[in-house]
């Protein structure tokens, strides 16, 4: 086992992630992550936050173009308030990349996460999908076209949520 990421924290915050990753032949790689993480608030409403995270990754190379990605999460999440009681999270998703051209990324995923809700009768339930292309223009310059539709589903029917959202960026790297 190995930390995840050195370095150190911000005030009020510790952490401690470790992970362990191999490879069951070059185009099969599998990781495991645990982790819990402490936040202090200065603020006298708010409790100390706590957070556990146990998470399942696998890549696979089924052809030189085509790269499929998994995730599976447990995340908990304490209180951070009063009225707060904390959640817990079940997350599955998978993601695939396609290399059109030698510059040009066709990406598409899906998720599904459901969130129970601490001291509340509430359950959330929200499925996620996702296209875009990623077109590198040099080595350093990344364009990108993002679709993503998100359906939130409670049994408060305040929290439900259908959203779409379009997004065009770019990156330059140093």
């Amino acid at each position: 086992l190995r930390p995840v990421r050195g370095g150190l924290a911000p005030p009020g915050l510790a952490s401690t992630r470790r992970f362990v990753a191999w490879e069951t032949n070059p185009l099969l790689k599998w990781e495991l992550l645990g982790g819990m993480g402490w936040r202090d608030y200065d603020r006298a409403d708010l409790a100390t936050l706590q957070t556990g995270l146990l998470e399942a990754d696998v890549r696979w190379l089924p052809t030189q173009r085509l790269s499929l990605y998994g995730t599976a999460k447990y995340i908990i999440d304490d209180s951070i308030g009063a009225q707060d009681g904390g959640r817990i999270s079940h997350e599955g998703l998978v993601r695939g990349e396609y290399e059109i051209f030698h510059d040009l990324v066709a990406t598409a995923g899906a998720g599904i996460t459901q969130t129970d809700f601490l001291g509340a009768t509430r359950t959330d339930l929200t499925l996620e999908a996702n296209a875009g292309l990623q077109y590198f223009y040099t080595k350093n310059t990344l364009f990108t076209l993002d679709y993503t539709y998100e359906n939130r589903q409670s049994n408060d029917n305040q929290f439900d949520l259908n959203r779409n959202v379009v997004r065009f960026g770019g990156r330059l790297r140093f």
